[in-house]
């Protein structure tokens, strides 16, 4: 028998908060890469160094991320390495397994494509038991980046297994299918992570490390994990996977994972419960009348009742279609049908020509702010049904200015002003406020108190923001003249 495998999350000492700043696809440049990449190697080689490499060997290594995979051959070596300060945690390589169990037009997405939106430019990573890419769903492709097909990258980070999808039913081609269906216009990387019916953590790991590196590659914009285990009733906020999402999210890359299909009305599977994850459970999208799952049955079902099957619990994200879906050919139910529905809807609204500089918080925000509540019968708790019209066509999260602050939150809605510097406290931004009286409106006076404020340091008048007030203020002063202050969205 083997020596076990175990995942381990490194504490390196240069670590910054900056490689985990939440932010837009592409917002850390490529030095900042390098930098975090020789950071988080020089700390694993540095563990290692201080290890007899008889006893200790790197299985994975996962280059954009503080983890990697290791044998430990014996218990002493295992001990050692949880006692060195560079270490802050040792895993054991779980298991996870596939979740099974009029879809498009319930969620409104043909109102969406026939604005134009698609999805194009994007890229959804799915990890699952891979794609069958050779199928109509996909163009029929010969290969993955072949002229035409909507597959651009595949690859196996279980084990090759020489097949394109092994599993029985072939999920991960449903999968697929299911998120081309929502955003026919984004593209798949179809990452294999099974080992026949298993996928290990560090096979997923790999296949996050992977998405990350190649994010700006290929504008991926979700991961889809339509798989998991365990039963969890809280956050896992011990989890690694909260490591590995928070850096996909820095990346730009929003992770989207099944609730699980147990049932369960108090929790949730892993790795769905970590932080930084959507999770998403499962809804009917039309009436099935009596339905019985083996496990549990649902009565009289009508449109947006919550499937029976379906883990739910406080910390759920989203609600979406998971019945009777077909895709690629195949038809199945489950939560893992749900999941992809999300991801979908991701790749449109952080699509080019639709929201590409939201936050990955903002793009969830604007889901959950706008989704139909349906209610759970057995728990009582209301959960969001994704509608994907309403949060794309939801104008308070628009950004006119183009600076990073969304307008609901901009005091100065028209104007850029990242800084959002208001130096008299009165909820309209310097950058679009020379009433320097207050009386509401810029005129020959506010002129002559600008007049007597140039050249000097004063505060209110130095609209630019740079510290002193100059020509570049003049200017900014003149195109605000005879008009009010703002608009805000910051009013007392």
């Amino acid at each position: 028998m083997p020596p076990p495998e175990v995942i381990v999350l490194f504490q390196p000492p240069l670590y910054t908060n900056q490689f985990l700043e939440e932010g837009r696809p592409s917002n850390m440049d490529q030095e900042s890469q390098k930098f975090k990449v020789s950071v988080y190697n020089e700390t694993k080689e540095n563990v290692l160094f201080e290890m007899a490499p008889q006893d200790i060997k790197i299985v994975r290594n996962y280059s954009q991320l503080p983890l990697a995979t290791l044998q430990v051959n014996d218990r002493e070596t295992l001990n050692q390495l949880l006692a060195n300060p560079s270490v802050k945690a040792v895993y054991k390589n779980p298991k996870f397994r596939p979740f099974l169990s009029e879809s498009l037009s319930f969620i409104e997405q043909p109102e969406v494509f026939a604005h134009g939106l698609g999805g194009a430019g994007t890229t959804v990573a799915v990890l699952d038991t891979g794609v069958d890419y050779t199928r109509s769903a996909f163009g029929e492709c010969p290969s993955p980046g072949a002229e035409g097909c909507r597959v651009v990258h595949a690859q196996d980070f279980g084990h090759d297994d020489n097949t394109l999808d092994a599993h029985p039913r072939k999920h991960g081609t449903n999968v697929a299918g299911i998120v081309l269906g929502v955003a026919p216009e984004t593209r798949i990387a179809a990452l294999d992570v099974f080992r026949s019916d298993v996928a290990y953590g560090s096979d997923i790991l790999a296949a996050i490390n992977w998405a990350i590196e190649n994010q700006a590659r290929y504008n991926i914009v979700a991961l889809n994990l339509s798989l998991g285990g365990g039963r969890y009733t809280s956050v896992c906020e011990n989890s690694f996977f909260a490591t590995a999402f928070a850096h996909a999210r820095a990346a730009g890359i929003i992770p989207v994972i099944a609730s699980g299909n147990n049932g369960y009305n108090d929790s949730i599977a892993s790795p769905a419960c970590a932080p930084g994850a959507v999770r998403v459970g499962a809804v009917y999208d039309q009436d099935w009348g009596n339905v019985n799952w083996g496990q549990c049955s649902d009565d009289l079902v009508t449109a947006d009742t919550l499937t029976c099957f379906s883990n739910t619990a406080s910390f759920l994200t989203l609600l979406a279609p998971g019945v009777g879906i077909t895709a690629a050919g195949i038809t199945m139910s489950g939560t893992s049908q749900a999941t992809p529905h999300v991801a979908g809807a991701i790749a449109i609204l952080r699509a080019p020509n639709a929201f590409p500089n939201d936050t990955p918080a903002q793009t969830i925000q604007r889901l959950v702010e706008t989704g139909t509540a349906v209610t759970d019968p057995d728990n009582g708790l209301s959960f969001p049904r994704m509608n994907l019209a309403a949060a794309a066509f939801f104008s308070p999260f628009s950004d006119t200015d183009g600076d990073g602050v969304l307008d609901n939150q901009d005091n100065c809605i028209e104007i850029a002003n990242p800084n959002q510097l208001d130096t008299n406290g009165d909820g309209f931004g310097n950058a679009c406020d020379a009433d320097l009286d207050n009386n509401g409106f810029v005129s020959f006076a506010d002129l002559a108190l600008f007049k007597a404020a140039f050249g000097t340091s004063n505060a209110d008048a130095d609209l630019d923001g740079s510290g002193f007030v100059s020509f570049a203020d003049l200017d900014r002063f003149k195109a605000l003249f005879g008009k009010p202050p703002g608009p805000s969205a910051n009013l007392p």
